[in-house]
């Protein structure tokens, strides 16, 4: 798989169309490439939520 690509965390259905959705983990490494200025200032509350839902 190319590396600008990503494994989906989970398929939703909405009105018969299959949507992919990104993992935490994958919208942080994203952010974190692009190392746009709004991104930047995202990544603490994402990491720190990443945090919380893998304790354990």
């Amino acid at each position: 798989m190319p590396s600008d690509e990503f494994d989906p965390a989970l398929v939703e259905v909405a009105e018969g169309v299959e949507i992919a959705v990104a993992s935490l983990s994958d919208v942080i490494r994203s952010k974190t490439a692009a190392d746009r200025e709004k991104d930047r200032q995202a990544l603490p509350r994402l990491r720190q939520l990443l945090a919380r839902l893998t304790k354990d």
